[in-house]
């Protein structure tokens, strides 16, 4: 029960904590009692919390990774039970279990679907987190991430790229891009989008010139191929603009 109480957090919900032991099999009752009477978790109104975070802390340190595994798991299962999937705060959580527990193909459509709503709440900073952890932790871990994300891994990358520009980080976003340029075709659609989020990030960096050659190359990568006329209009508009 301590373990799952860690991987938990410092604030836990009754019924997150309560269903989470419960899916482990353990008594919850005498579980809780014994952590409270222990002085390691206070029973608040709505949550649960650690009395010490370096408790917590020490705890998630020393556990062997089987038991973070196993912890992990536990904490999906109550996540799931308690119903806290069906909220924002309660999602991003479920994704973060899910990866810890090692199951990816679960795994990504939360993670996705968290920074979904992320970016429509203006989360940018953590909209790029979860966008970066199915690029780099979950993509090559899963069976068609294309399919079920309904994007290529370049666009995954061009979107992390912007998340992180509208976060207001354009410098590490144009990092970001060129990390995927090195490794996209020299022309097409993906080479056109990540063309036309570089110059979208070194606009925002302050570098007019070099935004202006990037827009340039984006709108070179469109002419050979038939291209996305909503992609093909933002370039123009970038044209203009230069």
């Amino acid at each position: 029960a301590l373990h799952v109480a860690a991987v938990l957090g410092q604030y836990i919900p009754h019924e997150v904590l309560e269903s989470s032991i419960e899916s482990t099999g353990g008594n919850v009752a005498a579980n809780l009692r014994l952590l409270t009477e222990r002085g390691l978790l206070i029973a608040g109104d709505e949550r649960y919390v650690f009395r010490h975070a370096i408790v917590r802390e020490s705890v998630v340190r020393e556990m062997l990774p089987s038991e973070q595994t196993a912890a992990h798991r536990a904490a999906v299962q109550g996540i799931r039970l308690s119903r806290r999937d069906g909220v924002p705060a309660g999602l991003a959580q479920l994704a973060h279990h899910l990866v810890a527990a090692g199951e990816y193909m679960a795994a990504f459509p939360t993670v996705m679907s968290a920074a979904d709503y992320a970016r429509g709440v203006y989360a940018f900073a953590e909209a790029r987190r979860q966008l970066s952890v199915a690029r780099e932790v979950l993509w090559n871990r899963v069976d068609n991430p294309e399919e079920i994300s309904g994007l290529s891994y370049h666009d995954l990358l061009s979107r992390e790229a912007e998340m992180a520009r509208w976060a207001g980080q354009p410098t590490a976003a144009a990092e970001l891009i060129r990390s995927g340029i090195a490794t996209a075709p020299p022309a097409g659609l993906d080479r056109a989008r990540l063309e036309h989020e570089l110059g979208e990030a070194l606009w925002a960096a302050g570098d007019p010139a070099a935004s202006l050659a990037s827009y340039e190359r984006s709108e070179a990568a469109l002419e050979m191929v038939p291209g996305d006329p909503s992609l093909r209009a933002r370039v123009l508009a970038a044209l203009a603009k230069g």
